[in-house]
């Protein structure tokens, strides 16, 4: 039925007219849907007809209101998940620097410590050999 009243829609936005002429190319294209002639006995027959594709359209149009609603309320709910989304993956990048800034100081901290261990260890290398040289010097003089 949709079918028709499209067709009908389109063929009668495609012509300018008059009013009596779009009524009668509705009525013209019905009865061909419906098989009825347009005056005489079956006149009722077409009035019903014009009667039911009017109100599959009008179910047809609430129909898709409702699809529409119901499609917007998906989108609202999907912009709001997306803007949601964007604010945690905001949040996300920002602990990220935090971590890397972190991780950055550790690693120069544990430079430094494992630098100062290798001084350290290179004096206390110093230091003996200096003591062994002072002990060997002490054990010349007694």
């Amino acid at each position: 039925m949709s079918v028709w009243v499209s067709a009908l829609f389109v063929w009668l936005s495609a012509y300018p007219m008059s009013a009596k002429d779009c009524v009668r190319g509705m009525c013209i294209l019905l009865s061909v849907q419906f098989g009825v002639p347009l005056y005489g006995a079956h006149q009722p027959a077409l009035v019903q007809g014009l009667r039911d594709a009017l109100y599959a359209a009008i179910n047809e149009i609430k129909s898709l209101t409702g699809e529409n609603k119901s499609l917007r309320e998906q989108n609202g709910m999907l912009e709001s998940r997306l803007m949601e989304f964007n604010k945690l993956k905001e949040e996300l990048k920002q602990k990220d620097d935090l971590l890397k800034r972190a991780n950055k100081k550790r690693r120069a901290r544990t430079r430094a410590h494992v630098e100062t261990l290798a001084l350290l260890a290179s004096k206390e290398e110093e230091l003996k050999c200096s003591d062994e040289k002072w002990k060997r010097k002490y054990d010349a003089l007694e």
